[in-house]
């Protein structure tokens, strides 16, 4: 049955090279990720030669040191020092730290800045990918924590875009959802109590 309640209209999706290789629902996630994963780190060798001045004389540095990639990079970013911000996000990524779709979002945003919009594109394409893993991964721990077994392929058929929304209306949105849920499972001896 189609919610269509939750079937939220959203900014369109930008397309990402990503989706030319798998979809959403991609029955094989090490796989997906190991592609993803991929692609970012061929992208990494385009911000180096342009990161490498900045990265040795701010205070990022230090952080860089710790292995703190993302905070170095919220600091170049703070500077201005896009290409650095962007060479410790991808090294956030590689070594696991960074492989969110909020990270993704701001390499995104940083591909824009200094004017690489294909790339732009293709990182807006990788954050709505990881956004909806997350969004289906916590769904499917809420749904379970409220004795709710749902399996989750027929819950992305029934909320539809609402997977792609960010994570704190996803959240309200699944609690409707859970509440409806829970409903048509009210025992019959209870329904009928309530009759007149």
């Amino acid at each position: 049955m189609i919610v269509s309640k939750f079937m939220l209209s959203v900014s369109s999706l930008t397309s990402g090279a990503l989706f030319n290789t798998i979809s959403t629902d991609a029955p094989d996630i090490a796989e997906a990720y190991h592609i993803l994963k991929e692609n970012v780190l061929k992208d990494i060798k385009g911000v180096v030669s342009a990161a490498w001045p900045k990265l040795l004389t701010s205070e990022a540095p230090a952080l860089r040191a710790q292995g703190r990639w993302i905070d170095a990079s919220r600091k170049f970013e703070e500077a201005a020092q896009y290409y650095s911000a962007m060479y410790c996000l991808h090294k956030a990524i590689e070594v696991n730290e960074g492989f969110a779709s909020d990270n993704f979002r701001t390499l995104s945003y940083l591909y824009h800045k200094v004017g690489r919009h294909d790339r732009a594109k293709r990182y807006s394409g990788y954050a709505n990918y990881r956004l909806a893993r997350e969004n289906v991964s916590a769904a499917k721990k809420y749904l379970n924590a409220r004795g709710i077994r749902k399996d989750m392929e027929e819950f992305k058929v029934e909320v539809g875009a609402m997977v792609y929304d960010d994570h704190e209306t996803f959240g309200k949105n699944l609690e409707e959802y859970a509440r409806l849920e829970e409903a048509k499972t009210v025992p019959t001896s209870t329904a009928m109590a309530a009759l007149p």
